[in-house]
């Protein structure tokens, strides 16, 4: 029986999460499934209530037949913390300023990462809590996530910049972007999700179809049989 999930067939797609919503792109050029969260579910990027949390996300994904599937996460530049020195001064005040600036970030748990480009450092933070929840929930219910990505290293200002297609196309390049790794999670296997994932029981359901409907041919010859021995004892009787 062919396993439900593999590697040229699973479906690859994005999900944006902004500061009270999170939006599920299929294809580029489709209109998203949006997930609005109210404020006694999330509020300025902390987890109110991990039940709630959960809660709308399963009945948003069940309510519109999301399937599990491959994604890339986009973060909106208004979900995580961003700075760039003006320079790379060798004196070290560069370093000082990335410093200083984490510092102030008002967040208890925080993941961060210095980038250094030609001509400056930029450092970017995120609530771990929140993408903790996010990434537990997505593998629990068979997601695959490929990527953790900032949107503003994408060069992506809105939702309406997302292509689809060429995010997936392109994935490679945006590796060094990539925050999975810092949240402990790695790239889940083939076989991983074959094992793991719920079965696709249309070749089940055929083949027990089929096994009853044997069963009642089975059952009418030998009623019939039994009813011809029956009759043939009569003539003799």
């Amino acid at each position: 029986m062919k396993l439900p999930f593999n590697k040229s067939t699973r479906q690859k797609s994005i999900l944006y999460v902004d500061k009270n919503t999170i939006s599920f792109y299929a294809k580029s050029g489709q209109k998203p499934l949006v997930l609005t969260l109210e404020p006694d579910v999330i509020k300025d990027m902390e987890i109110v209530s991990q039940e709630k949390f959960v809660q709308s996300l399963a009945f948003w994904m069940d309510n519109n037949k999301i399937p599990p599937c491959d994604v890339i996460l986009v973060l909106s530049e208004n979900v995580y913390f961003e700075h760039a020195t003006q320079s790379l001064a060798s004196d070290g005040s560069a370093d000082n300023e990335i410093e200083t600036y984490l510092g102030t970030i008002p967040l208890e748990q925080v993941v961060s990462r210095v980038l250094v480009d030609d001509a400056s450092k930029r450092a970017i933070a995120l609530g771990r809590d929140y993408y903790d929840l996010l990434l537990d929930f997505l593998e629990r219910r068979y997601f695959r996530v490929l990527a953790l990505l900032p949107a503003s290293l994408l060069k992506v200002k809105s939702p309406e910049e997302i292509k689809v297609d060429n995010l997936i196309k392109n994935l490679d390049d945006y590796k060094k972007f990539n925050f999975l790794s810092d949240f402990e999670r790695r790239f889940v296997s083939d076989s991983f999700i074959a094992r793991n994932s719920p079965r696709d029981t249309k070749h089940l359901k055929i083949m027990l179809g089929f096994f009853g409907l044997l069963l009642i041919v089975l059952a009418a010859m030998a009623y019939f049989v039994l009813i011809r021995e029956v009759d043939i004892r009569g003539l003799f009787d």
